[in-house]
């Protein structure tokens, strides 16, 4: 009988995180493990995806931010569906109620996955004092870089023989374009000849959108024929509109929202970017490098140990639209140099951080443990 586990997550949305964890369900040996979704809210646009698998998936467990009765809905649930290893994957009320009625359920193993870590190593703990008080109870935390791994061990307290570090993944067969970058850039409504950066990423502040905006109004004045795409939608759209009126950016950068031709669309980058303050091991960087896309990324969390400046990609301090800006006229201007840095972009990412490496990595994890306690 294959064990049943059980993903507690907030929502299936169109983050990267979420995206990575459907991808990781679609996958799963169905031999040794049978999947089990709760969405503490609602379930997301990508549960629709799930459906041929037939995974169940509970949503709408709670109501609200102080909605104690969540606990009691999500043990019926533990119990019902006779869970045997319970992982969380991130922080907050997820975390902190998914472990709590597991635990309470007597789940025999307690698994965490932390997307996250503080802006260079500062600020406040990203666990809080109630998440902490459930440490001793959680039998592994999984980081998803080393850098993040010693971040959650030095600042957030958490004991080293309980890290694991299994670092993200990507399906490259999966992973491929479906139409040509003739037929893409005629649906966008641009030339041939239009030089494209791009960013596959959730608008919020944390993801620095207005320093790639600032960035882009300095190409501009160094180069024409420069089209910026903005792939992903949130909160901060209409703050970032406005800023590309103010910056004089209205047609030269484009906000595509949330797309499901995301291989499609990174095909035709000359260039992909990230200007996060704040990332572990960004699932869109193994995009851009999957697909031989020359990267220009922070060199922040775990991006460091994926690209090595000036041979997979170019990496600039966090923040620095003047920096950003002369990696991508670099760039530009010697299109040899981008296309060696986009080839072995791609050869490090299918050595070493495929999904399938990822997943068994995941599933040895699960075998160990339950073995440990002879389960």
């Amino acid at each position: 009988m294959p064990y049943k586990i059980l993903f507690v997550v907030t929502s299936l949305t169109t983050g990267g995180a979420e995206r990575l964890l459907v991808q990781i369900l679609q996958r799963m040996n169905r031999d040794l493990f049978q999947p089990v979704i709760v969405c503490l809210k609602e379930p997301g646009p990508l549960a629709a995806e799930l459906a041929p698998w037939q995974i169940p998936i509970y949503s709408r467990l709670l109501k609200s931010k102080y909605d104690l009765r969540v606990f009691w809905r999500l043990s019926a649930i533990i119990r019902r569906e006779k869970v045997q290893v319970l992982w969380v994957h991130s922080t907050g009320d997820k975390m902190f109620w998914g472990r709590l009625a597991g635990k309470m359920a007597g789940v025999p193993v307690i698994l965490a996955s932390i997307h996250f870590m503080g802006h260079e190593g500062k600020g406040k703990s990203i666990l809080g004092p109630l998440n902490k008080l459930l440490t001793p109870y959680t039998d592994r935390f999984m980081a998803v870089s080393e850098n993040q791994g010693r971040y959650l061990i030095q600042r957030e307290g958490i004991p080293s023989s309980k890290m694991v570090v299994i670092p993200n993944g990507i399906d490259l067969k999966g992973f491929q374009p479906k139409r040509t970058p003739f037929e893409v850039r005629k649906d966008l409504g641009l030339t041939q000849e239009t030089s494209i950066i791009g960013q596959v990423a959730i608008l919020r502040p944390v993801k620095g959108h207005r320093v790639l905006l600032q960035a882009a109004r300095k190409v501009l004045d160094q180069k024409k024929g420069v089209t910026f795409l903005l792939v992903g939608d949130g909160p901060e759209r209409k703050v970032l509109e406005k800023e590309c009126s103010d910056l004089g950016l209205d047609e030269a950068v484009h906000f595509l929202g949330d797309r499901t031709d995301i291989p499609d669309l990174i095909q035709c980058f000359h260039v992909g970017t990230l200007t996060s303050y704040m990332e572990t091991f960004p699932l869109a960087v193994l995009e851009y490098m999957a697909l031989a896309r020359p990267v220009v990324a922070p060199d922040i969390g775990g991006i460091p140990e994926l690209i090595s400046h000036g041979i997979q990609g170019l990496l600039f301090p966090p923040g620095d639209s003047e920096a950003l800006a002369d990696h991508l006229l670099q760039l530009l201007f010697q299109p040899q140099l981008a296309e060696r840095l986009g080839e072995e972009g791609q050869k490090r990412v299918q050595a070493s951080f495929t999904m399938d490496l990822m997943l068994k990595r995941m599933e040895d994890l699960m075998i160990s443990v339950l073995r440990q306690k002879r389960i």
